[in-house]
Order: C-alpha cells, then structure tokens, then sequence
C-alpha cells in the first residue's frame, strides 16, 4: 500500500509539473511584434486564433496656444491654456479564422472625456469607456478569390475625408492584379446624439464605390460617396456628393510626391438658417526627398476651404460632418480641423541604429479671413528599445513663446496562432 501510494504521489508530481511547462511554453511562445492598423494579418491555418494589443502613455506639459474656430469633435477639449497631464491608451483585441476563408475580428479600446479618440485621461478617479473598434465578419472568398465581403463595424479610410470606424458593409471585387473596386455602405450613431426615447438620432448614412489601383509609377485612391443625414437631435440634414482622389508616385532621383483632393457638392439644411447649398473642397500635397537612406525631409501643404459672408445662400466651409480625420494634419501646438484650414510644414527625418532624430518648422492658419497664427518649430528624438517597444521624446516652441514637451512609451504585440 505505501508503495502504491509513493508511486501516486510522484506521478501526480509529474503530471503537475509537465502541465506548468506545457503552459510556460504556450505563454513564452506569443511572439511580439508592432502593430500596424493598415497590416494584414499574417496567414494561418483553420481555427485559429490571433490576439493583438497595444498600451502606449503619453505625458505633455507646457502651454496650449488659441486655437482654430473649428475643431473636430475629438479635439474640442484642446483649449487654450497651461496644461500638465498624462493619457494612456489601451487596445485589445483577436481575429480568429473559423474556416479557410471566414476572419471574425473584434477589437476593444478604452477612452474617457477630455482625452483624444481612444485615450484615457491618467487620474485617481477617471470615468473610464470601453470602446468597440471592430467586430466585423469577412468571407474571403465570395463564389470566387477575387471576389470579398466584410459586415460589422470595421475601420473605414477614404483619402482627405474620413479616417474612422463605421457600422456597414464592403464588397470587394479584384478586377485585375493592379486595380481593386469596393462598394461600401457605412451608417453611424454617435452615442452622445441618442435619444432618451431609445430612437436613433442623427443617423448618418454614408455609401458609394471605390478604386484602388497600383502601377509601377503611382498608386492611388479615387471614391464617390454620397452622405446622407435626415435630421436628428439637432436638425441638421444633409445631402452632399463626394468625389475624392489621392495618388503617390514612388522614388525618383530620390523624390515622391503624394497628393489628394476632395469635392463636396449638394445642399445642406439647418434650424433658423435654412437650407443652403455646400460647394466646398480640401487638398493636401506632399513632396518628399529622400536624400540617403537614413535621411529624408519633407514639405506639406493643407488646405480647406473656408465660408465667404458675403454668399449667404452658398455654404463653401469644408464640410466634417462629425467624421474624424487623423491627426496628420496636426501639428505639436494645434489640432484643426480640415474646415478653412491653412497649413504648411517642413520636416527632417535622421536615423542612426536605434535612434531617429527629427526636426519640423509649421505654419497654421486660416483661409478666411486670410490669417496666420504663431510659427511653431519642433525636435524629437525616438529610441526603439526593442522591435516592439519604442521611447520618444518631443520638444516645441511658437514664436510667440509659447513652450510644450510631450514624453512617450509606445509598445504593441500580435500573438501567434492559439488553438
């Protein structure tokens, strides 16, 4: 009996010790790497799961210069004054491949008030938001390989208009190995515009095609989309047709250029004002040289256009319809939004081994009235402490004294294959 019972004991050992190395090796086998929001995923077999993450932090101090008259919705909090705060942003999320050809995603993030889109605000009492980013289904293949579907909230991009996620629906059809064509229908609620009543106010409609060719010179985007906005909580309705193009030509003798444009045209109605027509525009150009391959500098140039006072029944204000653009066209002391925007910047890039060195000069200003704000110049140095942990430091200053440092930690992983 006691032999028995010293021979239960130690395979019962064994057992414990063989399943806390099995899962020692399924945790330490997670590979890491950055993640990009415009990569894809890398190729698995069935029924597979992948994880991704990000949590960066992000601290700033110094002073916030007066800023634009319009802002976008996700930077209305950046006002004029002195600040000294931290933000952090968490993201988590899977993609998981039922079949060969079926990607489910879902993607979680965290926000709170006063913060940018998807950024917490670090405090003892915050009040925190989860966020859906993506849950959407995809049939890879859809009666042929060239052919695609995707449904749910999913991450939506046309070039100068908007760059969010949107509840909808995309086919994509591969007409030949150099040009794409997708329809899409997108419909968005923004939260705080519900009724109390529980019915859908300002219920945003978005719908149209979409070509995306690559040639060995230039690649580009060209869309027509058609917003549609039938009242709502605050009595606004639009109807408005989009026509937008964006195109970059690779290296030549060390120069690319990138440029995109967009036309807005229909009408346009709102409580006491009425109904006007929307003839509005935006452009953005970009020239960049790449003088080695660890030097490059860049020239950029925004613009949107602004109302004229004196066409009152013509509304000519670049229309953002609440949609988010990046913060590309942001510069270390202002957040416009693209509406009657003025920018220009300079930028120089260095890298060496881990570090990247940079420098920019920028411009902000208005189209009308014709006005300039304060000349903001910049430095930053990065640091990639590993392939999937990044440091960076930046340092800027206007003309007219004002002075801002912002300290960043980035760090993001995607997880192997988990079955």
């Amino acid at each position: 009996m006691l032999k028995i019972a010293m021979e239960r004991a130690i395979h019962s050992r064994l057992v414990t010790v063989r399943t806390f190395c099995l899962l020692l090796i399924a945790n330490a086998s997670i590979c890491v790497t950055p993640l990009r929001l415009d990569a894809q995923s890398p190729p698995s077999s069935p029924e597979t799961l992948m994880l991704h993450g990000r949590f960066d932090v992000r601290g700033q101090y110094g002073t916030i210069p007066g800023q634009t008259t319009l802002l976008e919705r996700d930077f209305e909090w950046w006002r004029r004054g002195d600040v000294g705060f931290w933000q952090y942003h968490l993201e988590l999320g899977g993609e998981s491949r039922l079949r060969e050809n079926v990607t489910v995603r879902l993607t979680l993030t965290a926000r709170s008030r006063d913060s940018d889109r998807d950024y917490v605000a670090w405090g003892n009492e915050v009040g925190l938001s989860a966020r859906v980013k993506e849950a959407s289904i995809s049939l890879n293949r859809l009666f042929s390989s060239r052919v695609a579907l995707s449904g749910g909230r999913q991450q939506v991009a046309y070039p100068m208009f908007t760059l969010y996620d949107y509840v909808g629906g995309r086919l994509t059809v591969r007409a030949t190995s150099w040009l794409s064509l997708d329809w899409g229908q997108w419909q968005v609620f923004e939260g705080r515009n519900i009724e109390l009543s529980g019915q859908s106010s300002d219920d945003i409609d978005l719908w149209g095609p979409q070509a995306k060719f690559v040639t060995p010179t230039v690649s580009g985007k060209v869309y027509a989309l058609i917003h549609s906005k039938a009242g709502g909580s605050d009595g606004v309705s639009n109807n408005v047709r989009l026509l937008g193009l964006s195109a970059t030509t690779r290296y030549w003798q060390g120069f690319s250029i990138y440029g995109a444009g967009v036309y807005q045209h229909g009408n346009s109605s709102a409580p006491l004002i009425g109904q006007r027509t929307v003839r509005a525009w935006a452009f953005r150009g970009n020239l960049i040289l790449k003088a080695s391959e660890k030097l490059i500098m860049g020239l950029e140039y925004w613009q949107g256009s602004g109302d004229d006072p004196g066409t009152g029944g013509k509304l000519e204000n670049f229309q953002q319809f609440g949609y988010r653009n990046s913060l590309a066209k942001s510069s270390q002391f202002y957040r416009p939004g693209l509406s009657n925007l003025r920018l220009v910047r300079f930028r120089l890039k260095g890298t060496k081994r881990s570090l990247t060195g940079s420098a920019h000069i920028a411009r902000v200003g208005e189209s009308r009235p014709g006005k300039w704000f304060s000349t903001e110049v910049g430095i930053a140095v990065s640091y990639a402490y590993s392939k999937d942990v990044s440091l960076r430091w930046r340092y800027g200053s206007t003309f007219n004294g004002d002075r801002m440092q912002v300290f960043e930690m980035s760090s993001g992983f995607i997880g192997n294959d988990r079955r």
